[in-house]
């Protein structure tokens, strides 16, 4: 078993589609990050962190000394990424939010017009809303009524009639707003 404080270094036997130092170095930070997670995942004998070195040197070809950095930089998770983790990793685009400097909106700009149109039609909404217009609702609304009850047989001039029409009619406490618009 590799003890942590043992360092990659690639041989020089084959030339690797790219830099053996590259390899070497991603695989040394990868170590000091997750140290024994780090040594079973590549292997435990110098043979086998050999093979697997050429092997990410093959994957990682088309990625660039900046991609690489880059998905150094991103891999942020508590276990350590296989070759075809780290290379999506290194292309990918996204960085980390908490990395990216994001610059202020601008202030949104006053519109006086704007906002004076907007409280004129607020009020308008309630002035509609007074009693008075409530109450002229309601004797349309009984108008209504009184012809619905009429074209039933019903008279209004019977005071019985009148009284069991109107029965289905409660009154509802009106809520009064004060001081606005009058």
């Amino acid at each position: 078993m590799a003890k942590p404080e043992t360092t990659y270094t690639a041989k020089h036997t084959q030339t690797s589609p790219i830099p053996d130092a590259w390899i070497a170095a991603i695989f040394e930070k990868l170590r000091r990050r997750y140290l024994a997670l780090w040594t079973k995942a590549i292997g435990e004998t110098a043979e086998d962190a050999e093979a697997v070195m050429q092997e990410w040197a093959k994957m990682l070809s088309s990625c660039t000394g900046e991609q690489i950095k880059h998905g150094l930089e991103v891999w942020d998770s508590e276990f350590p990424p296989n070759v075809y983790q780290f290379r999506t990793a290194c292309k990918s685009s996204k960085r980390s939010v908490a990395h990216t400097v994001h610059a202020a909106l601008p202030r949104p700009e006053r519109k006086k017009a704007a906002a004076a149109t907007a409280v004129a039609n607020m009020m308008a909404v309630i002035r509609e809303a007074t009693p008075e217009t409530e109450a002229k609702q309601a004797q349309a609304k009984q108008g209504d009524d009184r012809d619905w009850f009429a074209a039933r047989g019903w008279s209004a001039d019977d005071k019985d009639d009148e009284r069991l029409m109107h029965k289905h009619i409660t009154p509802m406490p009106k809520a009064r707003l004060t001081n606005y618009g009058k």
